[in-house]
């Protein structure tokens, strides 16, 4: 099961929090409350491919099936 502090996070700091913090006003991702509190928006957008953004580097599909694993084991810290 992924966790958060383990398996989400690298991947949030390299390709989420760069956008999605305080420091760029948009939707703030940069820690646990604020991602897991998230967690239905980042299922849809990541789940359907529109996120990250076309013209940015691409999650893998592992890295994508890690984030949509910690969303639907309850996204555990």
């Amino acid at each position: 099961m992924p966790t958060y502090s383990e398996d989400v996070l690298p991947i949030m700091q390299r390709d989420c929090i760069p956008c999605h913090s305080t420091n760029t006003g948009g939707k703030d991702e940069s820690t646990y409350d604020l991602a897991s509190g998230q967690k239905s928006s980042i299922l849809f957008q990541v789940d359907d491919c529109l996120m990250p953004p076309s013209g940015s580097p691409q999650l893998t599909a592992d890295e994508r099936n890690t984030l949509l694993g910690w969303i639907e084991c309850g996204a555990p810290n």
